[in-house]
């Protein structure tokens, strides 16, 4: 799989780009044929903006436009930066009070195939009490999200794809092939090493097992997670097939090519 048409989430707070700088480099390690279209997102909102009484909805309006013209300067340096003749830059500013909506918004709007969005680790009490959008985003948005971090990639290093093995929803299992072709297809061509896979089961109520005590919480909870093994490893097995065909069909090719060449 080739990404084709990107979306970057710029980080506001930090003037080194990570999420662009990461894609601008997938784009180059995929060796596309093709232009790749990359297009950079920006939400932007100010409180004090919304505060002002005596403004009329159209003075409002026009605050925000202004606030986004001054953003989108900023925006171009970056994409003057990284400047590539295989990529074809887009640039896109919003005024939202919610990144993760935001974003979600843009997606949906877009047929983006790939998010890339720069995280770090929250440390402050407001990660704890409030749903950190990164979380927001891997939870909600319909297409595959890469987080990235600072620093250079390392090679051999190991892909972690997180599924919702649930079968509560009969769209989860498609889109956790989605997600396991992409990551197969990235430590292919990226040569990132091996791909593994995580998901997560919900533990008992508490307040079912204060209002019924003689509810065995134990068994409930080993059902539960037993239910979700049976689903991983379904989707684990069809995942070793799928690379198999992918690896078969590599080989395939490659040998088509070279006895077409031959003739």
């Amino acid at each position: 799989m080739k990404f084709k048409n990107i979306l970057v989430v710029l980080n506001p707070d930090n003037e080194k780009q990570y999420a662009l700088a990461r894609a601008v480099r997938l784009v180059k390690e995929q060796e596309s044929i093709e232009k790749v279209r990359i297009t950079t997102l920006l939400t932007v909102y100010d409180l004090s903006y919304e505060m002002t009484a005596l403004l009329s909805s159209d003075e409002r309006e026009e605050m925000h436009k202004t606030a986004i013209e001054q953003h989108r300067q900023a925006v171009q340096f970056y994409l003057d930066k990284y400047a590539d003749p295989q990529i074809e830059f887009e640039s896109h500013i919003v005024w939202n009070s919610n990144e993760a909506e935001g974003i979600r918004e843009e997606v949906e709007k877009n047929q983006y195939d790939l998010v890339v969005k720069y995280t770090k680790d929250e440390e402050s009490l407001t990660s704890l009490i409030f749903t950190p959008v990164d979380w927001q985003l891997l939870r909600k948005c319909p297409i595959p999200v890469l987080m990235v971090r600072d620093g250079n990639w390392k090679h051999q290093r190991r892909i972690l794809i997180a599924v919702n093995v649930s079968g509560e929803q009969d769209y989860q299992d498609q889109f956790n092939q989605e997600l396991v072709a992409t990551g197969i297809s990235l430590a292919e061509r990226l040569n990132r090493g091996n791909v593994h896979l995580v998901a997560a089961y919900p533990v008992t109520p508490i307040n079912m097992a204060i209002d019924l005590p003689e509810f065995n919480t134990m068994g409930y909870e080993n059902s539960i997670r037993g239910q979700h093994l049976i689903n991983m490893k379904t989707l684990r097995q069809n995942s070793v097939l799928m690379k198999i065909i992918h690896t078969c069909m590599k080989v395939f090719l490659k040998t088509l090519s070279l006895k077409w060449h031959k003739n």
